[in-house]
């Protein structure tokens, strides 16, 4: 895990008034997959951006024209995935990807969120 970059997104994603809840449960691995099974209620609901695309390989290009960078930093629920940075092409891909998982491509200004419903989300402040 990388506090730094954890602590980048809760303090620019996460509602004002979660983020020390925030904080606090990314820290301690008890509560760590509290925070990612409940990810979308700690976000700011207007950075919440529904996209329409088959599948996440679909919106890499357009978290590319919002300036992602070419790695990424991944919460996930799946531990061997969970707090490693890996290259975004290759995290959205079907098998790079699953349902639940935050990638921050800037922390705490551009991510994607591919929602259990199925729905595909950028994440950022207009």
């Amino acid at each position: 895990m990388n506090a730094a970059i954890e602590r980048m997104i809760v303090e620019g994603m996460v509602i004002k008034r979660k983020r020390e809840r925030a904080l606090f449960e990314l820290s301690h691995p008890q509560k760590r997959d509290h925070f990612l099974w409940h990810i979308e209620q700690y976000l700011e609901p207007s950075f919440f951006h529904r996209i329409i695309v088959d599948g996440p390989e679909d919106a890499y290009p357009l978290l590319k024209e919002r300036g992602a960078p070419e790695d990424c930093y991944i919460l996930s629920l799946y531990k061997d995935m969970d707090g490693t940075f890996v290259p975004l092409r290759q995290a959205m891909t079907w098998e790079g990807i699953l349902y639940a998982d935050f990638i921050s491509c800037i922390p705490g200004q551009l991510a994607y969120w591919h929602g259990e419903e199925g729905d595909h989300y950028l994440l950022y402040s207009d």
